[in-house]
């Protein structure tokens, strides 16, 4: 049993070391030490001109029997830290300060998310570690603390107030927050870049979190320019930013009831901000030209319709330039259709083109017209179909009467160039004067095809002549009736006899 009772007693030996160990471990893990340095001088009001005044501010109403806190520099285990509890002091060199999140001690979300920004921005950032900026910090919390702590904050100073305006100012979101930038579908890359400005220069508070477009801040945090990518068939998208990534844990160490102190670090990536982007459809430029030498064609009368569609989207006469018809007209994805009504004169009419329509880019559109067929004209005789010398001929438009062309017929067909005929439109060949022998010939009426013309033919008839004798026909009739009256006359004079009287 002896035995027994010493095994016993070792065991509970072992055991009340082991928890003592483990509370002055957890003790000593959790414990603080709280110290401060405090601003050399006295009052701000007659110290101004001393950078290492104490400041005091007035927080109302009062509940611990003094009516100004003066702010002094805090740190907890060597971390600058900031009082939480306007209206309760601390002692230098206070230890046993217990640590807990700071959830624990502040149950408002919004109100920590702006604690832990206002000390982000504040005191340290960039390099700005003066007294005053530490003032401004540590007033600045407890104006953000009063709305649940119920009570005011006045009487600060203009040389607090001036970094508290710069704090204030670095908590506004950029001035660029929610922005729309367009992009043109025919300008990529860096160089065609859009360009932001934020007027708070709060952009280099914020990370990018996504983006769908390339992007470049200044290194000042003022602009910030956006692109698409070459080649890219991004076309809509955004750039969403967020308040700078989580860089630490926010603590509160509390001291009984006495004193509650922060050490404020961000602890969550909070929400920021998105900047939208979208391209615009491209346009559709359409160019009408010569089969011939690629160049622009005047007066063609086109449309534009959706297939299946007889509304017309766009309508133009061609004028030597590349037509250009806006994007907004058009949706991705649907065929249209380009038709030519009328072509100009000496061209044909080109048959529909159909396209489709994509918003990642369109090339222009090339129309082409075909020169009209030429026109022949053969002078012909009716007898055997031969090329006929020497006849005087007119072209004319029957609408106008207009002369378009006069030659003399020679021995092969006559051609006139397409240019001078409107597809179409009818025509005259008139004969004004008919080679020798030859009657001239009635009038012949055509119509111009600009796509495909047979030869126009016109036919003379040879002029009828007499036998070649040697006597014309009306002198021997004549003298054929003489020699019959004088035969005539002989027979009956012998016949009769005449009496003298």
């Amino acid at each position: 049993m002896e035995g027994y009772d010493v095994y016993m007693k070792k065991i509970l030996n072992l055991f009340v070391f082991t928890l003592i160990t483990v509370v002055f471990g957890i003790t000593s893990v959790s414990a603080a030490t709280l110290t401060y340095t405090e601003f050399p001088g006295g009052d701000v009001e007659t110290t101004y001109n001393n950078p290492n005044a104490k400041y005091t501010v007035t927080i109302s109403p009062t509940y611990h029997n003094y009516g100004a806190d003066v702010i002094v520099k805090m740190s907890v285990d060597g971390t600058v830290a900031y009082c939480l509890e306007a209206q309760v002091k601390a002692t230098n060199g206070m230890s046993g300060y217990t640590s807990k999140t700071l959830n624990q001690y502040i149950s408002n979300a919004s109100v920590r998310e702006k604690l832990e920004k206002i000390a982000y921005v504040g005191y340290g950032y960039n390099g700005d570690t003066s007294n005053e900026m530490y003032a401004a910090t540590q007033v600045r919390i407890w104006q953000e603390l009063a709305s649940v702590q119920k009570y005011t904050v006045t009487n600060v100073h203009s040389d607090i107030q001036a970094k508290i305006n710069v704090i204030n100012n670095r908590l506004k979101a950029p001035s660029i927050a929610g922005s729309k930038v367009t992009f043109n579908p025919d300008k990529v890359g860096k160089e065609n870049a859009v360009t932001l400005t934020d007027t708070n220069a709060n952009l280099n508070l914020y990370d990018v979190a996504s983006a769908d477009f390339e992007y470049e801040k200044s290194s000042d945090g003022k602009t910030l320019k956006i692109w698409r990518k070459e080649k890219s068939s991004k076309l809509d998208g955004k750039i969403t930013f967020t308040f700078k990534k989580a860089n630490g844990t926010s603590h509160a160490f509390v001291l009984g009831g006495q004193q509650t102190v922060g050490v404020l670090k961000l602890s969550a990536t909070y929400a920021g901000f998105e900047i939208t982007g979208t391209t615009t459809n491209p346009d559709v430029k359409i160019s009408k030209e010569d089969a011939l030498g690629a160049k622009e064609v005047i007066g063609a009368h086109m449309y534009i319709t959706e297939k299946g569609s007889e509304d017309k989207i766009d309508e133009w006469d061609s004028d030597g330039k590349i037509h250009t018809i806006s994007g907004s007209k058009f949706t991705n994805g649907k065929t249209y259709v380009i038709h030519e009504e009328v072509a100009p004169q000496g061209f044909q009419v080109a048959n529909d083109f159909e396209f489709t329509y994509n918003r990642q880019g369109m090339d222009p559109i090339i129309v082409v017209d075909e020169r009209s067929v030429n026109v022949k004209i053969s002078k012909q005789d009716v007898t055997n179909g031969k090329e006929i010398k020497g006849a005087k001929l007119k072209l004319i438009d029957k609408e106008t009467g207009k002369v378009i062309e006069e030659w003399t017929s020679g021995d092969k067909p006559h051609e006139i160039s397409g240019e001078k005929f409107e597809d179409g439109k009818e025509y005259i060949l008139r004969e004004t004067l008919a080679p020798k022998g030859y009657n001239v010939s009635s009038d012949v009426v055509f119509t111009y095809n600009a796509k495909k013309m047979d030869p126009v033919v016109m036919k003379d008839e040879a002029i009828i002549e007499n036998p070649d004798t040697g006597i014309s026909f009306p002198l021997l009739i004549t003298t054929l009736g003489c020699i019959g009256a004088a035969i005539g006359f002989t027979v009956l004079n012998k016949k009769n006899k005449f009496k003298k009287i």
